[in-house]
């Protein structure tokens, strides 16, 4: 995936990615790059990595969550390895999942709550920078999410 995203750089003209994306995909392109080795990122929002994922939820179904997770994770650090974005990711590809199994919009901020134990579980599993990954990012990140449950 990370090989075949790499060759869309010459397609970007006129569609506006993002800096962080055309900077990870220009360090990609020209460094000894190693899927699974995007280093970390400091600062790591934007919108690219849940655009990228939306299309995961039409892979995996809700019987597969943990795939759904890993990958849609995985896709994300491509270009945003940073909790603001993969978690993102992450978020696009259940919520799509959701629309699909015809679940009330009104409870999909729970379940991705509910699914934190798993996203939690695969990022220790994956051995990339965990403390960073389990820092401040990620608990801000659902503090968010709970407090907009809060707020409805």
């Amino acid at each position: 995936m990370v090989k075949e995203y790499v060759k869309t750089i010459g397609l970007m003209s006129g569609r506006s990615p993002g800096k962080t994306c055309m900077k990870m995909l220009h360090n990609n392109k020209y460094d000894d790059f190693e899927p699974f080795k995007t280093p970390f990122l400091d600062r790591g929002g934007g919108c690219g990595a849940s655009m990228r994922c939306a299309c995961i939820g039409l892979a995996y179904g809700l019987d597969e969550i943990e795939t759904l997770i890993e990958v849609s994770i995985e896709a994300s650090r491509v270009t945003h390895h940073n909790p603001i974005g993969y978690l993102g990711g992450v978020m696009a590809a259940l919520f799509t999942r959701l629309a699909l199994e015809q679940i009330d919009p009104n409870i999909w901020m729970a379940i991705f709550l509910e699914n934190k134990e798993k996203v939690k579980q695969y990022l220790i599993k994956s051995k990339r920078e965990v403390k960073k990954n389990l820092g401040n990012n990620f608990k801000e990140f659902y503090e968010k999410c709970e407090g907009y449950i809060k707020t409805r």
